[in-house]
């Protein structure tokens, strides 16, 4: 990993690694050691929460959606050192990939941050792809257009790049952008994502023949990098690989080690106790 990329995470704590005993929860109702939110490499959290609330209102409005956003993020590359060596390194890393399509597509709403100023950058259409299944395709500074027949798709018989802000286990890539990008009778060739957490979605994806190339990786060398520079303790790093192996064993061990965790965490109220409840309901835990 670029030692920018690798300081930048920390610093804007797009990267952050719990307490060993004090795992975080995730939406799905797991727990893990660390969690990462990469569109805080826009600048800093405020920033990259401001424009995430913009991308949820223009959505809305998905016709004018990807000139408002990639002028607010053109902007930020404008003023911000963070972005705009993030959306450098990224030129200089994917630009090959992008010779080789004929859009470049992204989903909502992080991969906004990152893919809609790489399509300018490019000069390349972009695909923009909604959780509700909608589809809009956008030339560079145009108002963009719902595709809704793929018989009269622009991208008929088009290949393209999906740009992610992270990959772990590339669900929602076979969830929603891969039968997106077929939905506008084009195929998705290859995928790109600033980060990858190593949990296997560069395999998933090879498996399908779509090659995925990435900034950097939060595997092994990523944690033991960082405990030789003192940003993290060798316990953290520890729990982290362990959960990296095994996520489902990870759980598990933790919850068997601290057979409180549940009834505190429900004790809690508020989201911890929504959380432990989704755990209890899904069998993560007992």
């Amino acid at each position: 990993m670029n030692n920018k990329l690798f300081k930048y995470l920390f610093q804007t704590n797009a990267l952050k690694i719990a307490d060993p005993r004090r795992p975080f929860w995730y939406t799905s109702g797991k727990l893990g050691p660390f969690f990462i939110n990469t569109h805080f490499l826009f600048g800093s959290a405020v920033e990259a929460n401001t424009l995430l609330a913009k991308i949820e209102l223009l959505s809305r409005e998905p016709e004018i959606m990807p000139t408002e956003i990639t002028a607010l993020c053109l902007r930020q590359y404008d003023q911000d050192k963070v972005y705009r060596d993030v959306i450098d390194m990224a030129c200089e890393t994917f630009s090959e990939l992008a010779s080789e399509v004929d859009f470049i597509s992204g989903g909502e709403r992080r991969d906004f941050f990152f893919s809609l100023l790489l399509a300018d950058i490019m000069q390349k259409p972009h695909l923009s792809c909604f959780k509700d299944g909608r589809i809009y395709y956008s030339e560079p500074g145009s108002l963009a257009i719902e595709i809704v027949d793929r018989e009269q798709s622009p991208l008929e018989g088009q290949s393209g790049l999906h740009i992610a802000d992270i990959v772990t286990v590339a669900s929602s890539f076979f969830r929603s952008w891969i039968p997106q990008v077929q939905a506008a009778a084009a195929n998705l060739k290859y995928a790109a994502a600033i980060l990858d957490r190593g949990q296997g979605g560069d395999k998933r994806l090879a498996e399908v023949g779509i090659m995925l190339s990435t900034l950097g990786t939060t595997d092994a060398c990523f944690f033991a990098r960082a405990v030789e520079s003192n940003l993290i303790s060798q316990e953290q790093a520890d729990v982290c690989l362990a959960f990296l192996r095994d996520p489902d064993q990870y759980m598990a061990n933790f919850l068997n080690s601290n057979p409180d965790f549940i009834a505190e965490e429900l004790a809690k109220g508020g989201k911890n106790k929504e959380r432990a409840q989704l755990a209890l309901d899904m069998g993560y835990a007992k």
